[in-house]
């Protein structure tokens, strides 16, 4: 008895084993699309990580992250997720003469030569304040109706509220612009193609006929 359990077991593992093989047979490996102008890149490792890139038309954007199989479909996380907002915290203060800002990144390091916008009743200000960190002081702007700070990198802080504040501490986010955020993101399997979630939303815009709007796998 114990040598048929026995091959019974070693079929059913190679049987697992064969089925785990081929998936990733199937999967790894550079995998191409082409909508309009762009050229979109899929590479599926073995390890469960993946590269991802849309290239074309003065545009190079970027994602990396791990890959998981799922009932034929394939699930996508990139490495970065979306980064946080902006955060711009008003208050007045009795004491305070004019308008002070206190300007740091998420981590808390402060902001340095920020360009800033202000508009009030009675006057605009449009300046990039030179060697000056952290803490910015307009002491003869009273009454601000609405300002814009940008610095490369960081998401622009705007604010547009009631006009009895004078005092603002203001929490620079990070801006990815060339990277692509994908969170838990399905992409389908049929038949040797691989189905973005953007392949039917991209059929509205180019509808050439006979279009090939999937992911085929690059043969070498």
């Amino acid at each position: 008895m114990k040598p048929i359990l026995q091959i019974l077991f070693l079929l059913t593992s190679l049987t697992c084993f064969s089925q785990s093989t081929s998936n990733n047979i199937d999967l790894v490996g550079t995998w191409v699309y082409y909508v309009g102008f762009f050229e979109c890149r899929m590479t599926i490792n073995k390890d469960s990580t993946y590269k991802f890139q849309v290239e074309g038309d003065l545009t190079n954007r970027k994602s990396e992250g791990v890959w998981k199989l799922k009932n034929k479909k394939l699930i996508f996380n990139s490495n970065k997720q979306k980064p946080t907002e902006t955060i711009i915290i008003a208050k007045y203060i009795d004491s305070l003469n004019g308008i002070r800002f206190l300007i740091n990144t998420e981590i808390g390091e402060p902001v340095c030569m920020p360009h800033i916008r202000i508009k009030t009743k009675l006057t605009k200000i449009d300046t990039s304040l030179y060697n000056q960190c952290e803490i910015f002081e307009f002491k003869e702007i009273n009454n601000i109706q609405k300002f814009k700070i940008s610095f490369v990198g960081l998401k622009d802080a705007i604010w547009i509220g009631k006009m009895n504040r004078n005092y603002f501490e203001i929490v620079m986010a990070e801006e990815f612009d060339d990277y692509i955020y994908q969170a838990n993101e399905i992409w389908t399997i049929k038949k040797n193609r691989l189905y973005s979630p953007t392949s039917k939303k991209d059929n509205r815009y180019y509808k050439k006929k006979g279009r090939i709007n999937y992911y085929l796998k690059e043969e070498y």
